[in-house]
C-alpha cells in the first residue's frame, strides 16, 4: 500500500510523536537541570557520525549513479544536519540551564563559530577566484544567500545560537508539548513554503538558504530534551526494544511510499538511536578506539564541514575514477578518507586559531 504525500506526513508526525513520548518517558529518567560545561563524548560521537554522513552525501555528487537518489534520500531521512540542530539545542540548555552570562555566551559564539566562519568565507572567496566581486560574494556566503561549498547551514545554526538566550529565558513557556506543537507547525509551514517558493528578487530562495525557521523546531526540541538523563543510557533490554521499534518504523515509513519531502520528525529518532548506539558500543571494550575517533570527528565537526567540499571536489574529483573499487566501496572509502583528511588538516588549524585568540585576549587584558 502506497500512501499519498499528505497521508505520509500525518503518519510521520503522529507515529513519531507517539514513539518519542514512549522512548523519552520509559527509556530515560528525568533529571534536574544544572549547568554542566564539560564536553559530552556522547554528543561528539553523534556529531562524528553526522559529519561523516554529510561528507558521504556530497561524495555521491562526484559521479552520477543510478542509485544515488535512493541513497541520498535515505541520508536525508537520517538528516544529519537536523541532528546538529537537535544536539546544539540540547548541549546549550545543558550547559547554560542555571548559569548564564549573556556577555560570556555571545563572546564564545563569536570566537568559536562566527569568526572562524568569517575567516573561512574570506578564504573561500579567494579560493574560488572571486576577486572582482569579492564583497558581494563574501556577503552572499556569510549570510547564507548562496550555497557555495554547502555553507548555507552555518548561518542558520548561528541564527539559532543568537536566539538561544530568548529560548532559555522563555523556556517555561516554550519547552512544553503545546508550545512545541505550535513551533513544529511553524517550522513545517516554512519547510513546505520553501519547497513551493521560486527564487526571489535577490537570486536565491530565502526560506531555504537564509532563514533558520525550518530548523527552529529541532533546535528548540533539543533544548527541551535536556531534562532527560541521556548520559546513563537505557538498559540493554530497553535498547533492543527501541532498536526493534525504530527499525519497524523506518521500514514502514519507506514501504508506504517515502519521499524526501514527506519526512519531518524522523530525525528525532536518529537522535535517540545515536544515543543508544553510543551506550551500546561503549559497553564493548573493542569499540573504545572507534568511539574515540568518531568523538574526535564530532569535536572538530565545524572545521571538517568547512573543508570537506574543497577536499572532495578539488582533490578526489581528479582521480576517483581510477580507484580500483566497486562504486559502493569507493564512496565509503572516499568519504572516510576525506573526513580523516579534513580532521588532520582542520584540528591543528583550530588549535592554532584558539591559541592565537587566547594570546590576543591575554594581551588585551594586560593593557587594560
Amino acid at each position: 500500500m502506497i500512501l499519498s504525500r499528505d497521508e505520509l506526513l500525518i503518519f510521520d508526525i503522529v507515529a513519531s510523536l507517539l514513539l518519542l513520548f514512549l522512548a523519552t518517558h520509559y527509556l530515560f529518567g528525568a533529571q534536574e537541570l544544572k549547568s554542566e560545561h564539560k564536553r559530552s563524548q556522547m554528543i561528539d560521537f553523534m556529531k562524528g557520525i553526522c559529519i561523516w554522513q554529510v561528507v558521504f552525501f556530497h561524495a555521491l555528487d562526484l559521479v552520477p549513479i543510478s542509485s544515488a537518489v535512493e541513497v541520498k534520500n535515505f541520508i536525508i531521512a537520517l538528516s544529519p544536519l537536523r541532528l546538529f540542530f537537535i544536539a546544539s539545542g540540547y548541549m546549550l540548555m545543558v550547559r547554560y540551564a542555571d548559569n548564564f552570562s549573556g556577555k560570556v555566551y555571545f563572546r564564545l559564539v563569536f570566537l568559536r563559530i562566527f569568526l572562524p566562519y568569517v575567516i573561512y568565507t574570506a578564504f573561500a572567496a579567494l579560493f574560488l577566484k572571486q576577486r572582482d566581486n569579492f564583497g558581494d560574494f563574501f556577503l552572499d556566503v556569510l549570510l547564507g544567500r548562496q550555497n557555495h561549498f554547502s555553507l548555507y547551514f552555518i548561518p542558520l545554526l548561528i541564527q539559532c545560537y543568537i536566539l538561544f538566550p530568548l529560548i532559555r529565558a522563555a523556556r517555561n513557556l516554550l519547552l512544553n508539548p503545546f508550545s512545541l506543537a505550535l513551533i513544529m507547525l511553524f517550522s513545517f509551514l516554512v519547510y513546505q513554503l520553501n519547497e513551493s517558493t521560486q527564487q526571489n528578487v535577490f537570486g536565491h530562495n530565502i526560506l531555504s538558504l537564509a532563514f533558520c525557521g525550518r530548523f527552529l523546531f529541532y533546535f528548540i526540541l533539543g533544548a527541551s530534551l535536556a531534562k532527560f538523563d541521556f548520559e546513563k543510557g537505557a538498559s540493554p533490554r530497553h535498547f533492543w526494544l527501541f532498536a526493534g521499534g525504530y527499525t519497524v518504523y523506518i521500514l514502514a515509513f519507506f514501504s508506504l511510499g517515502y519521499t524526501w519531502d514527506t519526512e519531518f520528525i524522523l530525525p528525532l529518532f536518529s537522535f535517540l538511536g545515536a544515543i543508544e548506539l553510543y551506550h551500546h558500543l561503549k559497553s564493548i571494550p573493542s569499540m573504545e578506539r572507534p568511539l574515540h575517533w568518531l568523538s574526535n570527528y564530532g569535536k572538530y565537526s565545524l572545521v571538517i564541514y568547512f573543508l570537506h567540499a574543497p577536499v572532495l571536489f578539488h582533490f578526489f574529483a581528479g582521480f576517483h575514477n581510477s580507484l580500483p573499487l566497486s562504486l559502493s566501496v569507493k564512496y565509503v572509502f572516499i568519504s572516510t578518507v576525506s573526513t580523516l583528511a579534513c580532521y588532520a588538516i582542520g584540528k591543528p588549524l583550530m588549535i592554532g586559531y584558539h591559541g592565537a585568540v587566547k594570546k590576543l585576549q591575554t594581551a588585551s587584558a594586560s593593557t587594560i
